[in-house]
């Protein structure tokens, strides 16, 4: 009886820890903020014309948001595949547990290029490269 016991905690415990699955491996690591750009009046926004550097730390369904060196939030996320307003298909999105947050759908560009595009209308595509 004990055997069974043990082996049933065992698979409880796994089955409440989150997987790390290829798409978390990739996003894992630093990202620095080059560019954010929409809005209603297709507004285009920088470190330059903000006055901070932003950075992304991405780690264990975790993600930690960096301004000028200094930790803003840490926020959970999950990433679900399904489709949103800005695409028909099927994406992979970045569902937070902050409701006040919107999602938002990942895309990847050339190189170390990450793009997070808010899902709602008149929101922001926010542009990242990978930090080495």
């Amino acid at each position: 009886m004990r055997r069974y016991t043990g082996a049933l905690l065992g698979l409880a415990l796994l089955a409440g820890c989150a997987t790390v699955g290829p798409l978390e491996r990739r996003l894992e690591g630093r990202w620095q903020w080059v560019e954010s750009t929409g809005g209603l009046a297709g507004l285009r926004r920088t470190p330059q014309s903000e006055g901070y550097n932003q950075e992304l730390v991405f780690y264990s369904h975790k993600l930690e948001v960096w301004r000028s060196g200094k930790l803003v939030t840490v926020l959970r996320y999950r990433i679900e595949r399904k489709r949103t307003l800005l695409q028909p298909e099927p994406g992979d999105v970045l569902v937070y547990e902050d409701l006040f947050l919107p999602e938002q759908l990942i895309r990847w560009g050339r190189g170390d290029t990450l793009y997070l595009a808010d899902v709602c209308a008149d929101c922001f595509v926010h542009t990242y490269v990978r930090r080495r």
